[in-house]
């Protein structure tokens, strides 16, 4: 359900962008008004505007703005314009999309986007007043578009990973991993795995490693095998727990609300503890006996059932 909420959001943030509100995304650029201006200043001003300067260039692209520009192609700009919410004194609340001032080049219902003076890029009262600007700048579309984004990416790998959780991972999941470890560190996936197999059979072995795992396997089978039993509302199916609505629905309850207090269970639970502390102290043949004699109790009441 998360997942699908995700998705309509970025899909509606998407069409947002899109939407007829966008004019097709093109807008012609408006010249700026002639004025009238001595011979001198004008060859001046022409001269300056045809220096270039790389700062600036740059900073008028990364810097926020009340519309998203995306290429300028001849005299014709791409461009999506984006929603305008201000509040003055004079002209109240108004909500507008940003294509309504014209790059600059027009006034909207008493307001008007400054392009020069310490105040560029600013939307300012035209009868001076202060105005409250809450409007979604390219920076804040930004931030929303990169949060549907991540939300979609994460939503999609925890759908995943409840549908599978003892498999490895795949797909969008392991491509994304693949890509932060190419990215980090140089490497890929199946290097990375490769890489470790070699180091592991680099590893000298130890013999008490080997029994160290193959009892501690013992061991855990030996508990799920006593849940079976003699305690079958307890989870003993992975070593995740389910979802709570997952366990309610199949009744099992033990994990959270009791544990059995029968004589019975008692005893087992003892040799169970009895034969962890053995592991955990790395005494393998004491442990090894253990679960050996409590094997041989549970295949007893086994068969008296």
């Amino acid at each position: 359900m998360a997942c699908k909420i995700c998705k309509g959001l970025f899909i509606a943030m998407m069409l947002f962008l899109l939407s007829s509100e966008l004019n097709m995304a093109w807008s012609q650029e408006h010249p700026a008004p002639e004025t009238v201006q001595p011979a001198e200043t004008h060859e001046s001003s022409t001269e300056q505007s045809e220096t270039f300067i790389p700062g600036d260039f740059i900073f008028d692209h990364i810097k926020d703005a009340h519309e998203w520009h995306l290429a300028t192609i001849g005299h014709t700009h791409v461009t999506i314009p984006l929603p305008v919410i201000v509040y003055s004194k004079n002209n109240g609340l108004n909500v507008f999309m940003s294509r309504k001032f014209e790059h600059g080049h027009a006034e909207y219902k008493g307001f008007r986007l400054e392009t020069s003076g310490p105040k560029k890029g600013k939307i300012v009262d035209t009868a001076g007043g202060y105005v409250l600007d809450l409007s979604i700048t390219k920076n804040i579309a930004a931030l929303f578009l990169g949060f549907c984004v991540i939300l979609l990416i994460f939503l999609t790998i925890g759908k995943a990973y409840r549908k599978n959780p003892v498999s490895a991972p795949s797909g969008l999941q392991s491509d994304a991993i693949d890509l932060a470890l190419q990215g980090h560190f140089g490497l890929t996936l199946g290097q990375l795995e490769e890489n470790f197999l070699a180091h592991l059979q680099a590893q000298p072995v130890d013999l008490s490693h080997i029994e160290d795992v193959r009892l501690s396997v013992l061991f855990y089978d030996t508990v799920r095998r006593y849940q079976q039993m003699f305690d079958p509302s307890a989870y003993f199916q992975t070593a995740w727990l389910a979802d709570a609505s997952v366990m309610r629905e199949k009744n099992i309850t033990a994990d959270y609300l009791r544990r059995p207090d029968g004589i019975l269970n008692q005893y087992i639970e003892n040799l169970l503890v009895e034969a962890d502390v053995a592991l955990r102290s790395e005494d393998y043949t004491d442990t090894a006996q253990r679960l050996q004699a409590l094997n041989v109790m549970l295949d007893i009441l086994e068969n008296a059932k």
